[in-house]
């Protein structure tokens, strides 16, 4: 006998999260914030107490006040809470109630669950960030972090049925294991390597200092933040490869080249007609695919300098590698 197809029904995913402490005016304590969002509905609700979004009844979580005390703050002005938990409901179509709970097998309906949660944590976990890089930048908390840090999930997360008491489903805290390469630790000659060049008195140059922000931004899963990335990573390249021309030209060129660098900066131009020009090699001939990928990489500068363009994770992460395979290009 076939199974009665599921009815649609409102899904309610309701995620806490733990922020990294904003703070927040007495006033706004107790708030909530709705908008519609990709057919959803979204609430941002502050809490009124440092134990609003604690449960108990969760013994794997460990307790955080939601809010701190209040914060020292400068005589005469507004008192001020630390923010540390918020909690974010999405409200969104679904197939799979609380009487399909009842009277199905839970398996049944694991699958249309599931894709309710899935999409609503993943708006969920837009929104929050989306809310703390606009708090930080609205009230200029700039130590918060960057704008693209997400926050994480603080205990369970719930799938409930709109107008319901219980809930269909609670999914854990999400874990996850970061995997190292052993080569990436620091051995005897690379400290060896550090406690030379801090002898000479020796400072990390900046152009290596950007490319490290540059893999940051890139490559970490906790932060990812592309357009941090390409610029740091644009930058880098640029200074490496002017350092590196006017170290090899000749002496009798330097003149000439110094200033044509005074006056060129894209990167493609310089590891091409001007390190030709200059010490004879060029990106263009030697390697045709790496100078494409810088002439991405200029571009999307040039695009969030002049139109505030936004770059996605793995544009940033590929050309971070651009970067790297141009600095061994340079040696």
């Amino acid at each position: 006998m076939p199974t009665t197809p599921l009815a649609a029904t409102t899904h309610r995913v309701e995620t806490r999260y733990a922020l990294p402490g904003p703070l927040i005016q007495e006033e706004a304590l107790g708030t909530e914030y709705t908008y519609s969002r990709a057919g959803t509905v979204v609430t941002l609700t502050v809490p009124s107490g440092p134990r609003e979004f604690y449960d108990p009844r969760e013994v794997e979580t460990v307790y955080v006040p939601a809010l701190s005390p209040e914060q020292p703050r400068v005589e005469g002005t507004a008192r001020i809470w630390a923010l540390n938990v918020m909690r974010v409901t999405v409200d969104l179509t679904g197939f799979g109630s609380m009487q399909d709970k009842a009277t199905r097998q839970f398996e049944d309906i694991r699958d249309e669950i599931d894709k309710s949660w899935y999409r609503g944590v993943e708006i969920a976990n837009r929104e929050i960030t989306r809310f703390v890089a606009w708090l930080r930048v609205e009230t200029a908390q700039s130590w918060l972090g960057t704008g693209d840090e997400p926050s994480t999930q603080y205990g369970r997360s719930y799938l409930r049925e709109v107008g319901q008491d219980n809930f269909l489903i609670a999914y854990g805290e999400q874990q996850s294991v970061t995997m190292r390469h052993g080569e990436i630790g620091a051995n005897v000659q690379s400290l060896e390597r550090i406690r030379s060049r801090l002898n000479v008195d020796e400072d990390v140059p900046p152009e290596l200092e950007l490319f490290a922000d540059a893999r940051f931004f890139a490559r970490e899963s906790d932060l990812v933040d592309g357009q941090r990335a390409v610029l740091a990573a644009s930058m880098s390249a640029e200074i490496a490869a002017k350092k590196a021309i006017l170290r090899r030209t000749p002496a009798e060129r330097l003149p000439a080249v110094e200033l044509l660098l005074k006056t060129r900066s894209n990167v493609p131009d310089l590891v091409s007609e001007i390190a030709k020009a200059s010490i004879d090699r060029s990106l263009k001939v030697e390697n045709p695919e790496l100078l494409r990928q810088l002439q991405e990489l200029n571009t999307l500068r040039n695009q969030i300098v002049h139109t505030g363009r936004r770059v996605d994770r793995n544009t940033a992460y590929r050309l971070s590698y651009a970067v790297e395979k141009l600095f061994a290009w340079l040696e």
